[in-house]
């Protein structure tokens, strides 16, 4: 599943491409019934909040909000039409948007839905805070750590306590700080909380830059070979001691971690 940095690339890329243009909006699959409250609204704004992207379109003095997640098999395709026009939708096209200059096709989402400002706002605050976001701050990821009995690599993996991290940012984040996953939330220190707080923010937005996941430019230790990508996610060896990369699974998923590094 994208994590939340792929969210927030696609929304910066789109920003330019859409925002303040008229779009036109279909659903070629035919899932999608409430494009045509969309169809020739203009593009107020696009934003990513953790793994979620909401789109504002005004008509009339209406204004609709559109709200994505794209969940595993989700995906945008980008068709430039300045010289030559776009081609036919495929038939798995959720949402088709033509703007000026550009069409932007949506497939396989988990959620493509309009909904309320009401909704939406109601979404937003569900949402732990996101590490990207320039506003965001510890203080409500710290006290979620802080009174939860559940495995700080369970828990940083809800998305109501920490927004956009998925199961790559989960061991590396863990890894990079040295955390057991398998320790309950509430016995970390605050030094330790923070660290993994600071370390998120620096890593996802650098996954922003890179436009993919590459934590050992960031890391305080070489990596194995040139082209690691990861220190724990889904490799054998640890690069600070030499011994074997284990997994847990924990929040459904594999955890990947050194057991000599992260005590």
């Amino acid at each position: 599943m994208p994590e939340g940095h792929t969210l927030h690339k696609a929304a910066r890329k789109q920003a330019p491409l859409l925002v303040d243009k008229v779009a036109r909006a279909s659903s070629p699959q035919g899932r999608f019934l409430e494009a045509a409250q969309l169809d020739r609204a203009r593009v107020v704004s696009i934003e990513a909040v953790g793994k979620h992207l909401f789109y504002a379109f005004e008509r009339r003095g209406i204004t609709r909000w559109l709200h994505v997640h794209l969940g595993l098999a989700g995906r945008f395709t980008y068709h430039p039409t300045t010289r030559t026009p776009a081609p036919a939708p495929l038939p798995s096209v959720r949402l088709r948007l033509a703007a000026e200059g550009t069409t932007l096709d949506l497939r396989g989402p988990l959620i493509c839905e309009l909904v309320t400002v009401e909704r939406a706002a109601e979404i937003r605050d569900g949402l732990g805070p996101d590490p990207i976001r320039s506003r965001s701050v510890a203080t409500k990821f710290a006290a979620r750590v802080a009174h939860s009995k559940v495995p700080i690599g369970a828990l940083i993996m809800d998305q109501r306590v920490l927004a956009g991290v998925g199961n790559v940012y989960r061991a590396e984040l863990l890894y990079l700080a040295r955390i057991d996953p398998r320790r309950p939330s509430r016995e970390l220190t605050a030094t330790e909380v923070q660290t993994l707080w600071d370390l998120a923010r620096q890593l996802l937005r650098a996954g922003v830059t890179d436009g993919r996941i590459v934590t050992t430019k960031y890391g305080d230790v070489a990596p194995l070979h040139a082209k690691q990508r990861t220190y724990a996610y889904k490799q054998t060896v640890c690069a600070r001691c030499r011994g074997l990369i284990w997994n847990v699974k924990l929040g459904g998923r594999p955890c990947f971690y050194c057991p000599t590094c992260q005590t």
